[in-house]
């Protein structure tokens, strides 16, 4: 809506004029695949097919089904025959689709091994898309740019199934896009898709028994806690993380839910979550006690505008048996270890890089090393 008329988006801008032949056409509008193993949860995207058919953390070939053909559009246009109107009581619903994220890097073991895992990076990939109403993504157009859902069936729109009007008029070739009257031009089934580079945090917990966490819900409303209390550590506005979880596989014979906290700007907060990671669980913890008492979420507790699709996936009951009183008493430092008392704080840091880290704080002037020796 824009002035009070309703315009609707017909195709998108592309990136060329015109394409010499349908290999050319493919490499000016940058067509690439996004992939994602179904096997250990990695995924990225790649220009060609062959390294999209096999994944390139644990070498398991990709389905099918799991890889996808996208464009990421340089902008969107409306139909210029198509005039604007006012009526706003008629709108096409496109469903959300969750990204696929990806993390990368060294894992570390929180504070007690037998809880978990976690591992963060600078150059997390987040792929973003959208196949349209059905789900079966876009019929383009490689001539015009005009778009159209694939039907329900997977089958052509019926704009494309008879000479179509150029998204955008030019004089020299009429009114009917050239593209009509050439197969390979009208491409199918494509994704609307952008990928970007940013601070990843990912999270793999087991429960007090030892079971790596593979409830969805439990792992979605805990999801939503650790962003919220990340969030509230560092001093931004939850809104500038994003989060959610993927199956991933932790051992050869175990599969879990991957807690997945992400930067929207890439601002560099996920990836310092191991600084906050002492008391994170204990915050995530409090949070999940609702002041309203609520018998699964609300907002005074784990609901907000950004979970507003998946509110019946978020139940703080079940994360609260994940992260209990007794799981947050064996995530303490042993007493053997906490050679400083009450706070002591596991280092995450290689030994240079939490050094570096020390002295450059502002108000830290003197950083002593204590070297215990065991003797049998």
């Amino acid at each position: 809506v824009m002035d009070g008329l309703v315009y609707r988006a017909a195709g998108v801008t592309l990136n060329w004029h015109i394409p010499a032949d349908q290999t050319s056409a493919r490499e000016i509008q940058n067509i690439r695949i996004a992939w994602r193993c179904h096997h250990c949860g990695a995924s990225g995207s790649s220009h060609s097919l062959d390294r999209a058919g096999r994944c390139e953390s644990c070498g398991e070939a990709v389905n099918p089904e799991n890889q996808r053909e996208f464009l990421e559009p340089a902008g969107f246009a409306v139909d210029f025959y198509q005039e604007p109107h006012n009526d706003i009581t008629t709108q096409h619903f496109v469903p959300v689709e969750a990204p696929w994220i990806d993390a990368d890097g060294e894992w570390f073991s929180l504070a007690n091994p037998d809880l978990g895992r976690f591992r963060v990076t600078t150059r997390g990939h987040v792929f973003h898309q959208s196949r349209g109403v059905h789900g079966n993504g876009y019929a383009l157009c490689l001539e015009c740019g005009r778009a159209d859902p694939m039907t329900s069936e997977g089958d052509l729109p019926k704009v494309f199934e008879r000479a179509h009007y150029k998204l955008r008029r030019a004089s020299e070739d009429g009114l009917y896009c050239p593209g009509s009257d050439t197969d390979w031009k009208i491409k199918q089934g494509i994704t609307l898709g952008h990928e970007s580079w940013t601070d990843v945090l990912e999270i793999q917990l087991k429960t007090t028994s030892g079971v790596w966490l593979n409830d969805k819900t439990a792992a979605t409303t805990l999801s939503v806690a650790i962003r919220d209390s990340l969030a509230e550590l560092i001093g931004v506005q939850a809104s500038e993380l994003g989060c959610d979880i993927k199956p991933a596989r932790p051992e050869s014979n175990a599969i879990c839910q991957s807690i997945l906290i992400f930067d929207r700007y890439a601002a560099g907060y996920a990836s310092s979550a191991e600084r906050f990671l002492a008391d994170l669980f204990r915050l995530v913890h409090d949070r999940l006690q609702c002041p309203a008492d609520c018998d699964s979420a609300c907002p005074s507790c784990v609901l907000d505008y950004d979970q507003r699709f998946i509110t019946d996936r978020l139940d703080r009951h079940g994360a609260l048996e994940v992260i209990s009183s007794s799981w947050l008493n064996q995530m303490q430092l042993p007493e053997g270890l906490a050679f400083f008392g009450r706070g002591s704080r596991l280092e995450y840091k290689k030994l240079l890089e939490a050094i570096w880290h020390a002295v450059s704080s502002t108000h830290v002037n003197r950083v002593r090393l204590v070297c215990l020796l065991y003797t049998s």
